[in-house]
């Protein structure tokens, strides 16, 4: 079975982007639904085997695929995925890689 593995980073970063969308939008059900939709995403990427993009600011081992809005970077093991940050695509990636 493939894991999936989430770094505190990228657990963080995801908790600040659906309480900005809950927020945004003064109903949690939105932040529900881009949560799943994006789990769903990232479990196809990991079953798949999907290789996804490489993005010169991060190191080779990275990889990273564009999820709405958000770059979701990631590594693969022989076990499966370790989902690194998930960072919205407008943000000044320097700064937040």
């Amino acid at each position: 079975m493939t894991k999936i593995r989430w770094t505190p980073q990228a657990i963080n970063d995801l908790d600040n982007i659906l309480d900005y969308i809950s927020d945004a939008n003064m109903s949690p059900n939105v932040a529900i639904k881009i949560h799943r939709e994006m789990k769903d995403r990232i479990h196809l990427i990991a079953m798949k085997n999907e290789a996804g993009h490489h993005h010169h600011l991060t190191s080779d081992s990275w990889r990273y695929i564009l999820f709405k809005r958000w770059l979701v970077f990631f590594r693969r093991y022989s076990w499966g995925i370790e989902i690194q940050r998930v960072i919205d695509a407008s943000r000044d990636l320097p700064k937040h890689l």
